[in-house]
């Protein structure tokens, strides 16, 4: 075997490897195959580096006792809470822009036509 079969091996391999842990990692998957296809397959090596590597553990809700810079915000909840609301109250929140979208123009147009 030449050292370029081998090399190109590794890389398949490593991406085959990579996808299959990144699939069986959750408990919600796509389908073997979908999973292969799609362009999750792309950045299974980079996931599965972060997966391994990661401090965080992997559980759906953190500890927050392991992030001790929100003890800023826990502690002056009510303070930034009056901010907002005076804020509110003196309209100093920009308001949200109308845009058009192709949606809200499709639907613009069947409401036009049905009330018509």
């Amino acid at each position: 075997m030449t050292f370029s079969f081998v090399a190109k091996a590794g890389v398949l391999l490593l991406f085959f490897g990579s996808t299959l842990y990144v699939h069986l990692r959750g408990k919600a998957r796509l389908p073997l195959l979908r999973q292969f296809v799609n362009h999750s397959a792309l950045f299974a090596p980079y996931n599965a580096l972060m997966y391994l590597f990661s401090g965080v553990p992997s559980k759906p809700y953190l500890d927050r006792n392991r992030f001790p810079e929100l003890d800023v915000l826990k502690d002056n909840w009510e303070v930034i809470r009056e901010e907002a609301m005076h804020s509110s109250t003196r309209g100093t929140f920009a308001q949200p822009r109308k845009t058009t979208t192709l949606v809200s123009a499709r639907s613009s147009r069947k409401a036009g036509s049905v009330s018509t």
